[in-house]
């Protein structure tokens, strides 16, 4: 694995000033920028800043950091670039495992991220945000599984780094201002605004293409075929979540024209997002409809992507003038042709393009880069495997939902109760449980007295709907 993992990152690396210098080319000419790009808004840009801010500081603020000092060691997987902190004399493996070190980092990443939103010393606090979110995620990542929840963000957040996104809607604005210095006008469209927005579009279109794209190469062209939609849906529905929506389980009886073309209509949005670099109307159309699919995946596959539903905020330019928080369009005489500021705004977008295209060519998966392939192979055995808790209490009651409040929000259960069943994970899943019980028992009127973990088998070829599933073996844990 760790061979493989050198290869792809060496590919990467030899592919990726290729990959830049091509998409620099074509991005210098200048019908792209008067096709494509376009002047934007220092309001337009700030606005972006703003709301990826705040995503991430959403997120900070609802998971318990400090709860992963209590998981077992045994949990944690290589995570990227948080690797390089295990290697440096810098006693990362201390600070992991003590929870008040935990919460003040947590409360430090929050107020770096709160101080970017308002565009306060931005120059030093959006790259330390980014850089204290950055090893936030991988803390959670590495006890769980490399999951594409606030990455995307993330990604953002980089770009806007390297762009002028202070310039309007900020503190530093303000402090310039105060001192007589020349700062922009608001309102007032330019080259550079329009390249670093459409660096930010470019980042998360490409993320949603390398999703869709992974689902064609790795499931094949007929990754939406009816069997494989019913298996991930059923599959994720049937395992331990965060929520328990349960809706493709009453779908059971609907016929296989629906899950193909829910699976069909997936993909087909996923590469079709591209659309929005290239045409203006797609920049109305797709990310209402990308909404809805997000919607649609949390209802179906209990799967929460709050950050990636708010972040299509940022194509509809509500604060270009005559957008909802923008100025009123002055009517005035025409401005001349805008040129496209020189090359080293084109560079932001093609360097920000080759990251996202170059980890999806070499299918590399080293935090946080990744080729977008969560669901993306193809299940051709028509039968779903899944996995129950039961948390029996001592008052005689069970409870289905025990582990959900155990540790932070993100964490994927499954992963770990698997293990109950493999006998090298088996000891790993018994700290964890041991672990949750210990936490929960704490203040609970009635204690958790005993786990019991399920693995049941549903045959969707002989057994649509899932009538005579197969209890196929248990695992019983007491709680002293």
């Amino acid at each position: 694995m760790g061979d493989r993992l050198a290869e792809r990152a060496a590919f990467w690396w030899l592919l990726l000033p290729i990959v830049f210098g091509l998409l620099l080319r074509a991005l210098r000419r200048p019908a792209f920028f008067h096709r494509y790009v376009g002047e934007a808004t220092p309001a337009s840009l700030a606005a972006i800043r703003v709301l990826t801010c705040a995503i991430l500081l959403a997120h900070v603020m609802v998971e318990d950091l400090a709860s992963t000092a209590w998981l077992p060691r045994r949990l944690v997987e290589p995570m990227g670039v948080l690797q390089l902190l295990y290697a440096l004399p810098i006693g990362f493996r201390g600070f992991l495992a003590s929870p008040a070190a935990l919460s003040v980092f947590k409360a430090v990443t929050a107020a770096l991220l709160l101080a970017g939103a308002a565009g306060w010393r931005a120059r030093a606090t959006l790259p330390l945000a980014a850089l204290g979110y950055l090893i936030f995620g991988g803390i959670l990542r590495q006890y769980s599984a490399f999951y594409h929840a606030g990455l995307v963000p993330l990604y953002v957040l980089a770009v806007l780094v390297f762009t002028p996104c202070v310039d309007a809607w900020s503190i530093d604005r303000r402090r310039r201002a105060s001192r007589g210095l020349p700062v922009p006008e608001p309102g007032r469209p330019a080259a550079v605004y329009g390249w670093s927005r459409y660096a930010c579009w470019t980042v998360v279109a490409l993320a949603y293409a390398a999703s869709g794209l992974s689902k064609l190469r790795n499931g094949g062209l007929h990754w939406w075929d009816a069997a494989n939609v019913r298996a991930i849906y059923y599959r994720t529905s049937l395992n331990p979540m965060h929520f328990d929506w349960g809706l493709s389980l009453r779908l059971v009886q609907a016929p296989d024209a629906l899950f193909a073309l829910l699976g069909l209509a997936s993909v087909a949005l996923e590469v079709g997002f591209l659309a929005v670099l290239f045409w203006r109307p797609a920049r109305r159309v797709l990310p209402l409809l990308m909404i809805l699919f997000h919607v649609a995946v949390l209802f179906l596959e209990n799967l929460l992507f709050l950050d990636l539903v708010v972040l299509q905020a940022i194509f509809f330019d509500f604060a270009e003038p005559g957008g909802l928080l923008g100025p009123g369009r002055a009517a005035g005489e025409p401005r001349p042709p805008a040129g496209q500021g020189g090359l080293r705004h084109p560079a932001l977008v093609a360097a920000a393009a080759s990251v996202v295209v170059c980890a999806w060519i070499t299918r590399i998966e080293f935090y946080p880069l990744t080729a977008m392939q969560m669901f993306s192979w193809r299940d051709r055995s028509g039968v779903v495997e899944y996995y129950k808790v039961l948390a029996q209490r001592r008052s005689g009651a069970v409870d289905p939902a025990a582990l959900r409040h155990c540790t932070y929000r993100t964490f994927a259960i499954t992963p770990v109760v698997k293990k109950a069943f493999d006998p090298a994970g088996q000891a790993i899943c018994r700290e964890y449980l041991a672990m949750c019980a210990a936490r929960g028992n704490r203040r609970a009127a009635d204690p958790i007295a005993r786990f019991e973990i399920q693995r049941w088998r549903w045959d969707l070829r002989h057994d649509r709907a899932g009538e005579h599933v197969t209890l196929v073996d248990r695992y019983v844990q007491d709680v002293p």
